[in-house]
């Protein structure tokens, strides 16, 4: 997105408080003394979901069928490491 100077400066100068007037993210709910309290409340008082009976089961996962086709008919080509080799993890980006 590209402004102009005065259009950025008119939207920066939207999130300046006046004097006197404080942030409100630092009181009530959202204060750090409070919100865990606060948070812990909110949670009592939403309802849970009701979960259908039909999305109760276990849906199982079967890597080899295929979406579109529904058969088994996908093969495993590699399989991918979740952590980078040891040489790598040693190594110093800079």
């Amino acid at each position: 997105m590209k402004l102009t100077g005065m259009k950025f400066i008119r939207s920066f100068s939207q999130h300046i408080l006046p004097k006197g007037f404080t942030c409100i993210r630092h009181f009530g709910i959202l204060s750090n003394t409070s919100k865990a309290a606060a948070v812990a409340k909110i949670k009592e008082q939403i309802p849970p979901k009701a979960i259908p009976a039909n999305k109760k089961q276990a849906i199982v996962y079967n890597p080899k069928k295929c979406t579109c086709c529904k058969t088994e008919t996908m093969v495993t080509i590699e399989l991918l490491l979740r952590e980078p080799p040891a040489m790598l993890q040693n190594a110093k980006y800079h």
